[in-house]
């Protein structure tokens, strides 16, 4: 009995996962499993602002702040004696910055300018990075109103900061996005 080499690969290697996976005839339905993707996204939002206002209340539980509470889709915590917060509005969620990435994925597997699992990887990684993002820009806001105040701390840390580590998060996310899309990518051959 030999051993398996290079020109000889064994009998479980037409079951390994092709890493250039062409989705053929199913192309279609991932440019419409995107945009429903998107809808569900924006037009559903409600889900994700209440899973947002979930984890935004467990991240600052996990770093000291005990009395933080989800409500419905506001994080609530006291300050001074009341019961103070802020709310995860529709422009407040990760909502409309995943959008582009939904739609780049769904162009570059509709496209087949890239592997489908390469794609889908690259897809899950900017969207975890987004959403730790915006993780981390809520925590800045509930620890500036904590630190400055209701007012003070909410108009400094919701506008001027919570905007720049929202663009940090979508530009790391979109060069990330570009990096694994095209990493090893090859022409693709038509006809």
């Amino acid at each position: 009995m030999s051993t398996p080499t290079a020109a000889e690969p064994g009998p479980l290697a037409d079951l390994a996962p092709d890493p250039d996976l062409d989705l053929g005839l199913a192309r279609p339905a991932v440019a419409v499993a995107a945009l429903a993707a998107v809808a569900a996204v924006v037009g559903g939002g409600g889900w994700l602002r209440l899973a947002e206002a979930s984890a935004s209340a467990l991240v600052a539980r996990a770093v000291g702040t005990h009395d933080v509470q989800r409500v419905g889709t506001a994080v609530t915590f006291d300050l001074d004696g009341r019961a103070v917060g802020y709310s995860i509005t529709l422009g407040c969620t990760v909502a409309f910055l995943l959008v582009p990435f939904l739609l780049a994925a769904g162009a570059v597997l509709t496209l087949q300018r890239a592997s489908a699992p390469r794609t889908l990887t690259a897809l899950a990684v900017a969207v975890a990075v987004v959403a730790l993002t915006n993780q981390v820009r809520l925590l800045v806001i509930l620890t500036g109103i904590r630190a400055l105040g209701l007012e003070r701390g909410y108009s400094a840390t919701h506008v001027l900061v919570g905007t720049t580590i929202s663009t940090v998060g979508v530009v790391s996310a979109a060069l990330l996005f570009l990096a694994l899309v095209t990493r090893g990518a090859r022409g693709v051959r038509r006809g």
